[in-house]
């Protein structure tokens, strides 16, 4: 197998999702990949999976063990307790919110163990002033704002920052209901809620204080 791509399966953990993405990485064609990984086909350490047109790279597909070299792909990190279909969205996610600029973090309770006090889980991160700060995607509203919904266990579970995306022209509609949530509480909460609107993903912070929805850089967010 070429060094590059040797390399790139070794050493690009969660670089690359789709045989595209390697072949990017190990400076190689898509046909030259799937040649390459023959071997590794048979022997199954490496799986195929298609989904919205794009074909990904499933490492590890009947799972790691003491003698599994290969770095875990992001399509693995996705997978993992996830339909095909599921991890594709997030997959999405992922590259838009890279091309907003944002540092992406897979799995984010890899680096904050708090996270995983919320359920659903967060599949994906970003990355704020040092932060993990948890994703919400396009979160239903009732789910997101009532008294027991997400920010109210985000908020129990000490995360300092939530990044909340919403669709398109949704902005004003999220956004007010984040701002009566924190109206709502008892005793003021300390979590800062960061509204993304597609396609750009600028962030809007709402916090218990705050009074604007003027999309701000992040690195005005006080954080703890």
């Amino acid at each position: 197998m070429r060094t590059a791509l040797t390399h790139a399966l070794t050493y690009g953990k969660a670089r690359y999702a789709t045989v595209a993405e390697l072949g990017e990485l190990a400076g190689m064609s898509v046909d030259d990949v799937i040649v390459e990984l023959g071997e590794m086909f048979d022997s199954r350490q490496i799986a195929l999976e298609a989904a919205d047109g794009d074909v990904f790279l499933l490492t590890a597909p009947t799972g790691r063990t003491a003698d599994t070299t290969i770095s875990p792909s992001l399509w693995e990190l996705l997978r993992t307790g996830r339909s095909v279909s599921q991890a594709a969205r997030h997959y999405r996610a992922a590259r838009q919110l890279e091309r907003s600029g944002w540092k992406v973090i897979p799995d984010p309770t890899a680096q904050d163990q708090r996270v995983a006090r919320v359920s659903p889980v967060a599949v994906l991160g970003v990355n704020v002033q040092g932060f993990v700060c948890p994703v919400l995607l396009d979160p239903d509203l009732p789910l997101l704002v009532n008294n027991d919904g997400l920010l109210a266990s985000y908020d129990r579970a000490g995360i300092e920052v939530v990044a909340v995306t919403c669709p398109l022209s949704k902005l004003d509609e999220y956004v007010t209901a984040v701002r009566r949530w924190h109206l709502s509480r008892i005793t003021p909460s300390r979590i800062a809620v960061l509204v993304l609107e597609a396609p750009r993903y600028q962030p809007v912070p709402v916090a218990a204080t705050d009074t604007s929805i003027t999309p701000v850089s992040i690195d005005h967010i006080r954080i703890g």
